[in-house]
């Protein structure tokens, strides 16, 4: 009877994801695990950076931004579903980091174009209506703001959930006379005279 060979130590050798040194990510272990608790977290600063930002705007800078008219109601309706989409995003920054990680050689690069041209998109979008121009500005720089703030946290997100593969010294037998192991008097395995 056969016996099942042993599963070797080490990484796990779908999980170890080899970058190229000019985009700055270590050669490591991948811990999507730790990138998606980042991405929540993530989509929670996000989801409160949309409301802060609109307090701001609304309330100290007097700009009706996110409202519709005179109905309170809705306009809050809407500075909510913003919350909301921004938290979405950054969940959706998340996968679109983990699939550019194992599927393209310089997913940074990458992913901080994908990012830029999707708030480019966003802050362009408020200057295709009717709303005056401070509105349209200050939903622009909020657009910004978020974009910005979801590329950041995203990409220091991935340099922290990566575990680098640090390369070990290969230790001579210790019958070899002329190795000294750092911090002893004596060769291993030879006794003393």
């Amino acid at each position: 009877m056969s016996q099942p060979l042993p599963r070797r130590a080490g990484p796990d050798k779908r999980r170890v994801i080899s970058v190229r040194d000019d985009d700055g990510l270590p050669c490591g272990v991948l811990r999507p695990g730790r990138l998606w608790a980042a991405g929540a977290a993530t989509a929670v600063v996000a989801a409160l950076t949309a409301v802060i930002a609109v307090l701001f705007v609304r309330g100290v800078l007097d700009i009706p931004v996110f409202s519709s008219g005179s109905h309170p109601v809705r306009g809050h309706l809407t500075s909510g579903s913003l919350a909301l989409w921004s938290a979405i995003a950054a969940l959706t920054a998340t996968g679109l980091m983990l699939i550019l990680l194992k599927a393209v050689p310089r997913p940074l690069l990458y992913f901080g174009w994908i990012v830029g041209l999707f708030t480019v998109l966003a802050v362009l979008t408020p200057f295709t209506g009717d709303s005056t121009r401070s509105v349209q500005v200050a939903s622009a720089v909020i657009y910004a703001v978020l974009g910005l703030e979801t590329g950041l946290l995203i990409t220091v997100a991935t340099r922290s959930s990566i575990l680098p593969i640090v390369p070990t010294e290969a230790v001579p037998p210790a019958d070899q006379a002329a190795y000294r192991w750092p911090g002893r008097d004596r060769p291993q395995g030879r006794p003393r005279a």
